[in-house]
């Protein structure tokens, strides 16, 4: 491998990681938002966006909190 090819996949690796960056903040308030206003009795003013990963579609936000993570 040379010294080219590595500067390339590095700036390929970099442009993708910055890609995924920009788009995981969005995402995560999207998804947010969308629990939010389909969970009823919960008020944004009381109640933390972590409990919506409390119940039966826990697992959303769960994985909401992994994907924005990663």
């Amino acid at each position: 491998m040379t010294i080219l090819e590595t500067r390339s996949r590095t700036e390929t690796a970099t442009r993708a990681m910055l890609g995924c960056g920009l788009v995981a903040g969005p995402l995560f308030v999207a998804t947010a938002i969308l629990q939010m206003l389909t969970r009823d009795g919960f008020d944004l003013r009381r109640h933390p966006i972590s409990l919506l990963s409390v119940g039966e579609h826990g697992w959303i936000q769960v994985t909401n909190f992994i994907v924005a993570g990663c």
